[in-house]
């Protein structure tokens, strides 16, 4: 996720509710890239904006919805006809 306009000593993170997504990310006054850990459902992710002086923290506007799906099943290759196997070869033909 993208933090188009960081503050400089501010700390960002990412959080589905109460659960952190990410590692925290000091700002530079620039844009900064917050990436998440591995998701395994569908997640909401908001980013916290934190003072690291004052403790004092905010939710910035906006969310993103991520959808997984789940990994398709491996398919079943069955070939039509003999299968040749050249002699140092890597591959069928």
């Amino acid at each position: 996720m993208n933090v188009a306009g960081s503050q400089a000593g501010i700390n960002y993170e990412l959080f589905n509710g109460g659960t952190s997504l990410s590692s925290v990310i000091a700002g530079t006054g620039g844009a900064i890239n917050l990436v998440t850990s591995a998701l395994a459902g569908n997640t909401t992710i908001t980013v916290r904006a934190t003072n690291p002086v004052t403790s004092c923290s905010v939710l910035l506007t906006g969310t993103s919805v991520v959808t997984v799906n789940p990994i398709p099943a491996t398919p079943t290759i069955n070939p039509v006809g003999p299968v040749v196997v050249c002699e140092g070869s890597a591959g069928l033909r």
